[in-house]
């Protein structure tokens, strides 16, 4: 940082990449593939999960996704 202040939209934005506490991610992200379901649904299915497993949870969930972890 060159200590310049940070916006709170652009904290937001740093914490909700996890590239940026994950060393690697799984390679299976990074191949051209067909998405199964466009961003709003995918938005919408974990606005859902997380009113039913909680925020913690699922963003663990997801950072082992992105690690490929997915038993």
């Amino acid at each position: 940082m060159d200590g310049t202040k940070m916006s709170k939209q652009e904290f937001y934005k740093i914490f909700a990449n996890p590239f940026y506490c994950l060393s690697s991610i799984n390679e299976v992200f990074m191949k051209e593939h067909r998405p199964m379901v466009s961003e709003e649904e995918f938005i919408q299915g974990g606005i859902k999960i997380i009113e039913e497993i909680g925020v913690e949870k699922y963003l663990r969930y997801l950072l082992e996704n992105l690690k490929g972890n997915y038993d």
